[in-house]
């Protein structure tokens, strides 16, 4: 079923494994990544302290980037606490934050180690690298988006389960992409967001199998079912966009008179 890119979302990721290869080498030598890429390289070696890293609002942004947390820039309050804090110490920020993308983040870059101030990890050439292969990642990923809806939080979803880090229903509320994978999966209203946290988990362990989330196939199915719901959408809006514009163009056709279909 194409739709509003061209895609269909379901036939795209379950060709993925092929495609990704192949758009990751073509995306490599995109002029902007590789700009992005050559500026973190130059610039993450210029910091003496993690909060430099702050002073440089593209250089914070390219970080939050390559681990998909772009939206988040305007927090930079709560991503220092996050950075800074140690994953070793349960009771610190960084272990009270749900979404393990902040996890991954603090982990690599390792502000709260004293070596160097804090900065000796992020100068080391292998985690540039590392880090200019994740934004070529995600690069891909909101290319595929754009051709197909959905695509990327269904990545997402997929990599945050086989992380094993999808245990209770808090996981998911605390992480829009993965609770919009889950409602739309299961047809349950956005709307239910208004109610009570403990509400919204409820509805969840009631609609699914926490002790399943590791279990590749039945992920797999919750997947398959949203981005089915996804295409539906996504075609539901063109046809009704192509028929407006039929209409109209009718409409035009008719010296500006309007013909009403009933």
């Amino acid at each position: 079923m194409p739709v509003s890119g061209g895609f269909s979302a379901v036939a795209l990721f379950n060709s993925l494994d092929k495609i990704i290869p192949k758009r990751e080498e073509l995306m490599a030598k995109n002029k902007t990544v590789q700009s992005d890429i050559e500026y973190f390289k130059k610039n993450i070696q210029k910091i003496e302290s993690p909060e430099d890293l702050f002073k440089d609002y593209r250089l914070l942004r390219i970080s939050l980037e390559a681990y998909g947390l772009d939206t988040e820039i305007e927090k930079a309050g709560l991503i220092r606490g996050v950075l800074t804090s140690d994953p070793k110490e349960v009771n610190s920020l960084v272990n009270k934050m749900n979404d393990p993308r902040f996890k991954e983040m603090a982990a690599d870059f390792k502000f709260f180690d004293p070596a160097g101030n804090g900065t000796f990890f992020v100068k080391l050439q292998s985690f540039a690298v590392d880090v200019g292969k994740k934004l070529i990642t995600v690069a891909v990923e909101k290319e595929l988006d754009q051709q197909a809806p959905g695509i990327r939080k269904a990545i997402h979803f997929k990599k945050v389960s086989s992380e094993g880090n999808i245990k209770t229903p808090f996981n998911i509320l605390s992480d829009p992409n993965l609770r919009d994978v889950v409602l739309e999966a299961r047809g349950i209203p956005l709307s239910i967001v208004i109610q009570p946290v403990e509400t919204q988990g409820r509805v969840l362990e009631s609609n699914f199998d926490f002790n399943k989330f590791d279990n590749a196939r039945y992920v797999d199915r919750i997947i398959q079912q949203y981005l089915a719901q996804t295409d539906l959408a996504n075609f539901n809006a063109v046809s009704t966009a192509s028929l407006a514009s039929t209409l109209l163009s009718g409409a035009a056709g008719n010296n500006g008179g309007i013909t009403l279909i009933v």
